[in-house]
């Protein structure tokens, strides 16, 4: 499951990633300060309705919106939209996500 997801605090004040997220940080978005991160499609524990599902073509276009206002740079390049869509599918795979 590819989850959009904020930080939690912790009762210290810093900022941890929600326990219900396994693999995490991904296309980070500066605007509102969201990632993407994947969880289990069939687990035990409840997900916060807060947290929104992604489709893989919706993880695509939140990444290439992010592209369009903040440009992902590689090798001090500039990617182009194919480069961004296969960055994506790349962390979907190598995560064993959809």
């Amino acid at each position: 499951m590819i989850l959009e997801y904020k930080m939690d605090r912790n009762r210290d004040g810093s900022l941890v990633v929600p326990p219900w997220i396994e693999c995490c940080g991904f296309m980070f978005n500066p605007v509102n300060k969201t990632f993407v991160g994947f969880s289990p499609s069939v687990r035990e524990y409840k997900i916060p309705d807060s947290v929104t599902a992604l489709t893989v073509a919706q993880a695509k276009t939140r990444m290439l919106d992010i592209h369009a206002t903040t440009p992902l740079v590689s090798d001090g390049v500039e990617m182009t939209t194919v480069e961004v869509e296969a960055m994506v599918d790349s962390i979907i795979s190598n995560n064993n996500i959809a």
